[in-house]
């Protein structure tokens, strides 16, 4: 019995030591957890938990944002002993989402204007050429293609055995290059054209395509004295076309010359004809007014270049000057604007930058000359309708450029893009 109440004492004596112990562990548990609290900010008040975006509005925040390659890095400042882990900052699916919504809708409205500014465009021109004979096409502004049927192969790399039908658009002014919806940039660098060019070929309404290695020989009309260099075009995403420099350069046209003796043996070179007199000097022939006429359009290309792309082609230089800025634009109307398309049209060059204002987007004008004159033009679809603006402007710095779409007629429209 004296054993059994000894057992029990002592267990009861155990029991209470323990549990002294764990009170006085649990005690300074505490203590150190409040001194943890105040050496820094706690989870509640000052830290953004996971999946939670809000902040208290009782603390102020007391973090140090630092961008890196890879996110951002928050520093706690009121503790550095306490380290924190970093915190990569990523586009949420749902914002994603969102700015594919953004993009999405943007070219929609952007093709949608374009389906109908396209009625406007400059109309192209259409010649036939035999398949089996080599022939020459002059358009009305003075392009000469040279089209060889053995230099043609159908899609399917099939040899072209019917009549070749070739396409030509030819823009040698603003008037040309704004109806056609085609700016002169490349890379975001302003062009000068010398005139901007659409080649197609076809054979039985199917397109046909240069066979490797083959290259048409075209001669473009030759619009300025200043050197011109070839570029190919195409339409973006958003349907404005850009410019990609080749490295070909246009040199200018020159005649060949050719002679004949006092036997009246007839000698031509590509329409120049000249005489040689073996008892006096050489003399030039009196041209007819249909071989003058000849002479002054040869005079007037360049010499033949080969383009091995069909499609758009371009006569171009840069416009090198070293006081460029970029432009803001803002629409004023009260009602939001999804889309317009806003256009640059310089005074003094035939140039045109082309740049789009929505509801989503608003990039305004890249690599502007600073004190150039030009006419802001806008235009934009509602409906069935189209709006449009028009006004002078001179680039100046720190200045943002506002306009107002009006809803515009079929006819003041087609005067708007026909003015000079």
């Amino acid at each position: 019995m004296k054993k059994i109440i000894y057992s029990l004492l002592v267990f009861t004596s155990l029991y209470i030591i323990c549990t002294a112990e764990s009170f006085h562990i649990v005690e300074h548990s505490i203590a150190a957890t409040e001194q943890l609290q105040q050496a820094a900010p706690s989870v509640s008040e000052n830290q953004t938990k996971p999946g939670d975006t809000t902040r208290s509005k009782k603390q102020p925040v007391r973090s140090k944002k630092e961008n890196d390659a890879n996110g951002v890095k928050i520093h706690t400042e009121n503790n550095p002993k306490v380290s924190t882990p970093t915190v990569i900052k990523n586009k949420s699916t749902e914002q994603v989402k969102h700015d594919t919504v953004k993009q999405s809708v943007l070219k929609t409205e952007a093709k949608k204007f374009c389906d109908v500014f396209k009625t406007y465009e400059e109309p192209s021109q259409f010649y036939t050429v035999p398949a089996h004979e080599a022939k020459d096409v002059k358009g009305k502004a003075g392009t000469v293609i040279s089209v060889n049927p053995d230099d043609l192969t159908t899609l399917t790399n099939e040899p072209v055995d019917k009549g070749i039908e070739v396409e030509l658009k030819e823009l040698t002014n603003q008037q040309q290059l704004l109806k056609t919806n085609a700016q002169t940039v490349c890379n975001g660098k302003q062009l000068v054209s010398g005139g901007a060019y659409y080649i197609n070929l076809k054979s039985q309404g199917q397109p046909v395509k240069l066979k490797p290695g083959r290259a048409l020989a075209i001669k473009f009309p030759n619009l300025t004295d200043a050197p011109m260099s070839l570029f190919s075009g195409y339409r973006d995403s958003l349907g404005q076309m850009q410019w990609k420099q080749r490295n070909q350069t246009f040199k200018p046209n020159g005649p060949t010359e050719a002679w004949r003796d006092t036997r009246n043996v007839k000698v031509e070179s590509e329409g120049d004809v000249l005489i040689f007199d073996t008892l006096a000097k050489r003399k030039q022939k009196i041209e007819t007014k249909e071989e003058k006429q000849n002479s002054e359009a040869y005079s007037k290309l360049y010499a033949a270049i080969e383009v091995q792309n069909l499609g758009w082609t371009n006569c171009d230089r840069f416009y090198n000057i070293p006081d460029k800025i970029n432009v803001s634009v803002k629409c004023t109307n009260k009602e939001p604007i999804v889309y317009a398309s806003i256009y640059l049209i310089f005074d003094d060059m035939n140039s045109i930058v082309q740049s789009h204002y929505g509801t989503t987007s608003n990039p305004g004008f890249e690599n502007i000359p600073v004190g150039a004159k030009a006419r802001l033009v806008a235009f934009s679809v509602k409906g069935d309708k189209m709006m449009a603006y028009e006004a002078p402007v001179v680039i100046k710095k720190n200045e943002t450029i506002s306009f107002d779409l009006k809803e515009t007629s079929d006819e003041e429209l087609k005067a708007m893009l026909n003015k000079n």
